[in-house]
């Protein structure tokens, strides 16, 4: 497609699975192409998927790749051999952690990705900053980003509970006696829907 054009960066492909000759003689002989950018994930041994593909390239370079591809070899059937190799910046899918009670946390495993959300399916998607409150059964949906890559969208039904309100009572106890001497000092104990802590003297 572009055999012996004097291009310097090649075209960002973009699509994750190779299939049958789909790059073969790509870009042979471009002698002054030093960066491409392909995110290729699957399909390396399709017949011919990069044969030759970049055969006659510029002797050094940057090949940025899918984080997730880890099937690249180091030739004119793959990346230049004395081409530096980066990650593309990616961005991971959020992480969507609920307490089991009104609380939800959202994590994203790409750093320095922003967090977006909306609860029920309605309304605009917001910056996610803080854990996320809810009063009753909630759907939450969340999408990260980090420059211009955008990660899928997730989803999460989480079950409103209520949580027990803390009681704290002071009863005072029968007096005890020890040695035939009356202790008539009350003792504390802590209550919490009928169940009661271990007391100690006052």
């Amino acid at each position: 497609m572009f055999e012996e054009c004097p291009i310097i960066m090649a075209p960002e492909l973009n699509a994750t699975t190779l299939v049958n000759e789909c790059y073969g003689n790509m870009f042979i002989n471009c002698a002054a192409l030093n960066t491409i950018v392909c995110l290729a994930e699957t399909g390396f041994n399709t017949s011919n998927c990069l044969a030759n593909w970049v055969k006659g390239v510029s002797a050094t370079g940057t090949f940025v790749k899918s984080r997730a591809a880890t099937s690249w070899t180091r030739n004119v059937n793959g990346i230049p051999t004395g081409w530096t190799v980066l990650d593309d910046a990616l961005v991971y899918a959020p992480t969507i952690n609920f307490d089991g009670e009104d609380t939800i946390r959202l994590t994203c495993d790409t750093e320095e990705a922003s967090i977006y959300y909306r609860l029920n399916q309605t309304g605009e998607y917001q910056l996610y900053t803080q854990p996320i409150v809810i009063v009753q059964d909630t759907v939450v949906e969340a999408y990260s980003t980090l420059d211009s890559h955008t990660s899928q969208t997730v989803s999460q039904s989480c079950t409103y509970v209520e949580k027990t309100p803390y009681q704290r009572s002071n009863i005072d106890l029968p007096n005890w006696t020890y040695s035939g001497n009356t202790i008539t000092t009350p003792f504390s104990v802590n209550r919490i829907d009928g169940h009661s802590s271990g007391y100690a003297k006052g």
